[in-house]
């Protein structure tokens, strides 16, 4: 397990807002090859399938990026990384349910992220749900920041 201190909130946002932007542009390129499947057709309104496929490609985002080394974009740029509270690293079956986790614990105003601020461990409700955390990560050349 690792000393590394927990990631408070605005860091967590901020990487927040960087994965965002590039789910955004992933959400694009979605609609991109749906269209091209369609032969330039627009999708319908409300269409569950296309809806689907933009939840699809949020998630297999963060999975994978969180079952291949702990970190989004967003994660890396603000050193903050996913892991077990084991610290091992996250499965993509892990990713996926904390993804889906995180997913509905915002529905209710973000209390379920807001929690952090509270929570002696600076859990939230998806990290305590799932047993992971988000720990900050040293600057290259530095020691570790030890969780107090």
């Amino acid at each position: 397990m690792t000393d590394y201190a927990p990631a408070g909130l605005l860091r967590r946002l901020a990487a927040a807002v960087y994965d965002v932007l590039v789910v955004a542009a992933l959400f694009m390129l979605t609609a991109f090859v749906v269209l091209a499947f369609r032969g330039g057709k627009p999708v319908n309104p409300g269409n569950l399938l296309f809806q689907f496929s933009l939840v699809a490609t949020a998630a297999i985002y963060y999975a994978a990026f969180w079952a291949h080394g702990g970190q989004t974009i967003g994660m890396r740029a603000w050193r903050i990384k996913v892991e077990q509270q084991t610290g091992e690293a996250l499965s993509w079956q892990l990713g996926l349910i904390r993804f889906v986790v995180g997913a509905l614990c915002m529905i209710p105003a973000g209390l379920g992220m807001l929690w952090l601020i509270v929570d002696p461990q600076h859990l939230t409700w998806y990290d305590r749900l799932t047993r992971t955390r988000v720990v900050v990560l040293p600057k290259t050349g530095q020691q570790p920041p030890v969780a107090r």
